[in-house]
């Protein structure tokens, strides 16, 4: 636990304190996600997870997502988890949002190949908007062992579809998709740190379309 917040609070501290004229080009935003996972009994674990998303040009915050939930193993291969995320939104406005998820995941693994399968569904709330917003998350994800090292190549991608349209808010139909590439390095038996570059395509109902490029840095951890 020590060494995940460690890594946390020193790129933290490196992003916060980048400035406009350290901007990488073509680059938006860089994510850190230290998500953990402690075994209550065989089948049973509590999950947490705290993600802070900085942006390039100025450093700053542009979002928070604490997220927790309980996770029950169905099967050797499958598991469901009931989770609460809590999500503030710094830019372009601040503004608070809770989301309530249930979550199926199938992890396989075949030789040096770990293949992992999930569909998430949300109901999003925000602060002083009547009704909410069910979306579906959709994600496939692949990680390759190098030879006997540490180390294994990931890819992933993941599909937000939209299932209802709210005055003033979300619109049903493609909300956005995550395509990912990166390298994942087993710390130890029960930690694993992941990093790579994001491409995140956002549908714009009002205005055109939105591409961010991200770093996603992650500190995986089981207890």
């Amino acid at each position: 636990m020590r060494l995940i917040f460690t890594v946390i609070l020193i790129l933290t501290g490196l992003i916060a304190t980048a400035s406009p004229a350290v901007a990488v080009p073509g680059l938006e935003q860089i994510w850190l996600h230290a998500p953990t996972q402690y075994k209550v009994t065989e089948k049973t674990s509590l999950i947490g997870d705290l993600s802070p998303r900085f942006g390039t040009d100025d450093g700053q915050l542009d979002q928070m997502i604490l997220r927790t939930g309980v996770q029950r193993k169905l099967t050797r291969n499958v598991s469901g988890t009931l989770g609460f995320d809590s999500v503030d939104n710094y830019d372009p406005s601040r503004n608070h949002e809770n989301r309530i998820w249930q979550q199926i995941q199938a992890q396989h693994r075949i030789k040096s190949y770990t293949f992992t399968s999930r569909i998430r569904m949300e109901e999003r709330h925000w602060n002083g908007t009547p009704g909410s917003s069910v979306r579906w998350r959709m994600m496939m994800k692949s990680a390759q062992k190098i030879g006997a090292s540490r180390f294994s190549v990931i890819y992933s991608d993941e599909l937000f579809l939209t299932l209802n349209t709210m005055p003033d808010g979300p619109v049903a139909g493609v909300d956005r998709n995550r395509l990912f590439a990166g390298m994942g390095y087993a710390i130890d038996r029960n930690k694993n740190l992941e990093a790579g570059y994001r491409v995140e395509y956002i549908n714009k109902t009002d205005t055109d379309d939105e591409t961010r490029r991200q770093i996603v840095v992650q500190m995986a951890s089981m207890f």
